[in-house]
């Protein structure tokens, strides 16, 4: 399944870099390739711009579905989320002050 920001004309791109390097055209396929990067960027950019727009300007008629549709654009899940302690590098039995001192200092760094 393609991802949601592939069009027409990146899968044509991906389709003439792969040819080029079939026959082994090192400039052609490393051409394409850059092509591809860049169309890919540009694509992905509109994608997601046009996502938060929509989620911006959406009035949601479910709150959970709205917040669901966030963490989903997001890429949070339940699994992935980790204890802010853990991604500080700080002590789990330190208090709510320290850890906030903590994200503070995060920050200004």
């Amino acid at each position: 399944m393609d991802k949601p920001w592939m069009n027409a004309n990146l899968k044509q791109l991906i389709k003439r870099r792969q040819k080029a390097f079939s026959p082994g055209d090192v400039f052609l396929y490393k051409l394409l390739q850059n092509k591809v990067n860049r169309e890919r960027k540009r694509c992905r950019m509109i994608y997601y711009k046009n996502k938060v727009q929509d989620l911006q300007h959406t009035k949601p008629r479910d709150w959970c579905d709205w917040w669901r549709e966030v963490k989903q654009f997001c890429g949070t899940s339940k699994a992935a989320r980790r204890d802010i302690r853990s991604i500080l590098r700080t002590n789990t039995e330190s208090s709510d002050q320290d850890l906030a001192n903590e994200i503070m200092k995060a920050f200004a760094s």
